[in-house]
């Protein structure tokens, strides 16, 4: 009988694959790859890490979050329903109550959200906000036309997007102090735990860190320093953090390199739970994740490939375990730049009908973890995690991340990362397809702009109706249910905003937008 085979180790195969390179500094070389992060993603992974599972999400499918971001309410009110016919579940509404950019929605009371949310059954879609800090005026509008409409307040499946740290740093400014801020999240949450049920009124938007140029440890990193944030505050105002976490949603962009994405996604649950557990919360609510795909990698020089890239976003989205997904059409105009053209009829069909392909026909939605399981997916994941937790530790030990966007250390952190990021462009350690490499012709033909138009005659005739409705007199608003009564009478969120205690505005410098094309351009010219 012959002699078995003897076992051989990774390390065994290490060493030979090292003699046939050359040295283990030609094995790395050739073999081994640094993200971002600083994290060496090797040739072959073998065993699974020690480490705690990620919860995975409650279900396995998730809600296709169209967006809506039309400025006018009729308009956007028709892209809504054309959305939810088309097979969306849900509806993503940036609002711009003010009226001073072409990213929101104009809407700024009961009578313009109800003009917006025509013919939707607020109780049957889920309707996420955009993140801001204008929660009590938004949570009171949306609970008055509930009244109207007859529609219980326990009812309503509404993400209000209050974020008054994620809305400082992406502006600049907020309507009051940070205490003010913090302030109207405590009566938020008390009162969306009273009265509305299905809802969550708070967010941690890491969006904003990813859109400043942030690597995935450093987004998971400052999520959990704004939740922890978040969660101090609401304590010190009655709320402790076994009844408060249930009210947040994180909000996280999503970018093309799949497996990264995937990882950052199982790693914010991870995350979130070694958050609680610090925090002695015995028995959480699982983590809800709204997952967008990124614009920073979108080229303007090939829209075309930005269906790919958007395709890999929503694909690592779903196999990331996010409870939904808002998907980019392709040939939407850069976020902050403030062009005024919108995305085709083409483009949103796509971002939505790729998730329907993909969660229905391709059946990602199945699973509530796919990639559990995976000794690359896992090891990834728990690099990740730790990685964000030291930075987590970092900057609690400078403060807190109120305290370094005060005094411009978070600011520093995101140059460095914007640094690292377009050195990894401009040397095509991160290729951008058809912005560094595979350009198109110069006489390509691209989807023709879809131009803004009538905003002049919606602000006119917004003024108008204000200047006729008169003046609303509410005195001192204190409580949530005095801000309802005050936007059934009519008031607007600048009038409700106005009434609540707010010290002097905060102030700080706001965070850029980063694109990759743009960081490839300045390298390549410089």
């Amino acid at each position: 009988m012959s002699a078995p085979f003897q076992r051989r180790t990774a390390a065994d195969w290490q060493s030979l694959v090292e003699a046939d390179l050359g040295g283990p500094d030609a094995f790395a070389d050739a073999l081994v790859t640094r993200t971002l992060e600083g994290i060496d993603v090797e040739p072959l992974y073998g065993d699974r890490p020690d480490a705690d599972e990620p919860a995975a999400r409650l279900t396995g499918g998730w809600d296709i979050a169209a967006e809506v971001a039309h400025p006018d309410p009729a308009v956007a009110n028709r892209r809504a329903l054309e959305e939810l016919e088309g097979g969306a579940t849900a509806l993503f509404v940036p609002l711009d109550p003010a009226g001073r950019g072409t990213e929101g929605v104009r809407a700024c009371r009961v009578a313009e959200l109800d003009a917006l949310l025509s013919g939707v059954w607020i109780d049957a879609a889920p309707i996420s906000f955009g993140t801001h800090a204008e929660g009590v005026a938004a949570a009171a509008c949306l609970e008055a036309l509930a009244a109207e409409r007859g529609v219980a307040p326990e009812g309503l499946q509404v993400h209000v997007g209050h974020d008054p740290v994620a809305t400082l740093a992406r502006d600049g400014a907020l309507p009051g102090d940070l205490t003010d801020a913090e302030n109207e999240s405590a009566v938020l949450a008390s009162h969306s735990r009273l009265r509305l049920d299905a809802s969550r009124a708070l967010a941690v938007d890491a969006t904003v860190w990813h859109a400043a140029g942030a690597d995935a440890a450093l987004e998971l990193g400052l999520a959990c320093a704004g939740f922890v944030h978040a969660l101090r505050g609401l304590e010190e105002r009655g709320l402790p953090p076994s009844a408060a976490h249930s009210e947040f949603v994180w909000r996280m962009n999503v970018g093309r390199d799949v497996f990264n994405e995937i990882a950052k996604l199982r790693a914010a649950r991870a995350l979130h739970a070694r958050v609680l557990g610090a925090a002695g919360v015995a028995e959480a609510t699982p983590l809800v994740l709204h997952a967008f795909t990124s614009d920073r990698g979108a080229t303007e020089r090939d829209p075309w490939n930005d269906m790919l890239r958007s395709t890999l976003g929503v694909t690592a989205s779903a196999l990331g375990g996010a409870d939904l997904v808002t998907a980019r059409p392709f040939d939407a105009p850069a976020r902050g730049a403030h062009e005024a053209r919108e995305s085709s009829a083409l483009g949103r069909r796509f971002a939505r009908n790729a998730q329907l392909v993909l969660r229905d026909e391709c059946g990602l939605g199945r699973v509530g973890d796919p990639t559990r399981g995976s000794a690359y997916v896992e090891s990834r994941t728990d690099a990740l995690a730790r990685a964000a937790w030291a930075v987590f530790q970092e900057v609690e030990r400078s403060g807190g991340i109120a305290q370094e966007l005060r005094n411009g250390r978070l600011a520093e952190r995101l140059d460095a990362a914007r640094t690292g990021l377009a050195a990894a462009v401009s040397s095509d350690a991160r290729v951008l397809v058809g912005g560094t490499d595979y350009l198109p012709p110069e006489d390509a033909r691209h989807p023709e702009p879809a131009p803004l138009t009538g905003l002049e005659a919606l602000d006119s005739s917004r003024a108008s109706a204000l200047e006729a409705r008169g003046r609303v007199a509410l005195g001192t608003v204190e409580t949530l249910e005095h801000a309802v009564r005050a936007a059934a009478g009519g008031a607007t969120f600048d009038e409700i905003g106005g009434a609540l205690v707010r010290g002097a505005p905060a102030r700080v410098g706001a965070l850029p937008r980063v694109r990759e094309e743009d960081l490839a351009a300045r390298s390549v010219t410089a």
